[in-house]
C-alpha cells in the first residue's frame, strides 16, 4: 500500500516478524510485492574442554558404498590426529571414508557461515546438529548454510566418504557474510 513506511535505507530488526516489500513510482506500485520471514535465534553456547589439544582427530574406513555409512558400525582402519580438516591419502585411492572429531574455537560471538565442498558425500554436524547435508556420490561440489555461535569451544563432527574417481574435502568459514576461508589451525583442538 502506497500509505506503508518507506524504506530508504537499512532495516533493523529487533524481534521475530515479516517484511513484505514492493515498489512503487509516482504513487502506483511497480511489480509484484516480496516478503521474507526472519526469526530472532540464540547462539549455540560454547562447550567446556578439558584439555585442549591442537588439532582434529581422523578415523579412516575401507570399504564401497553410495552413500555415507553408518560409522558406529565399522571398526576403523586407521586413525590418528592431525593439524587440518581434508582427505588423509589412504593405500588405496578410492573406496574409503572418513571421519573428523574436535572442536573450532569462536573467538567472536555471530552468525557463521561453513562452506562444506566434497567429492563425493558429506555432513557437518556443529554442537550436535547436522548443518550442512551434502551426502551421495557427486562431484567436487558445495554447500553452505549459517548458524549463530557464542564464543568458544564448539564441537565439530564431519563425515566423508569416497567413491571412485576424485576425491576432495574442504570445510570453510566466515563470521557474519564474509567469503568463507579455511579454518586455521590455531583454531582446531581435540581432547
Amino acid at each position: 500500500v502506497a500509505s506503508s513506511p518507506v524504506a530508504n535505507g537499512p532495516v533493523v530488526i529487533q524481534n521475530n516478524t515479516t517484511i513484505t516489500a514492493r515498489n512503487f513510482r509516482d504513487g502506483g506500485p511497480i511489480g509484484v510485492a516480496s516478503s521474507r520471514s526472519f526469526r530472532k535465534v540464540e547462539p549455540l553456547p560454547g562447550v567446556t574442554v578439558l584439555n585442549p589439544l591442537p588439532g582434529i582427530r581422523y578415523q579412516q574406513y575401507t570399504g564401497v558404498w553410495d552413500s555415507l555409512p553408518k560409522f558406529s558400525a565399522l571398526t576403523p582402519a586407521q586413525m590418528g590426529a592431525r593439524p587440518t580438516i581434508g582427505v588423509v591419502q589412504p593405500a588405496v585411492p578410492e573406496h574409503y571414508a572418513m571421519t573428523f572429531d574436535g572442536f573450532l574455537k569462536i573467538e567472536h560471538t555471530g552468525v557463521y557461515t561453513f562452506a562444506l565442498s566434497s567429492d563425493d558425500g558429506s555432513r557437518l554436524s556443529i554442537d550436535g546438529r547436522v548443518v550442512i547435508d551434502h551426502d551421495g556420490l557427486h562431484a567436487m561440489s558445495e554447500r553452505r548454510a549459517s548458524i549463530p555461535l557464542a564464543a568458544g569451544y564448539h564441537k565439530l563432527h564431519i563425515e566423508y566418504f569416497q567413491g571412485e574417481g576424485g576425491d576432495g574435502l574442504s570445510v570453510r568459514y566466515s563470521r557474519a557474510g564474509g567469503d568463507p576461508k579455511r579454518i586455521p589451525e590455531a583454531l582446531l583442538f581435540h581432547e
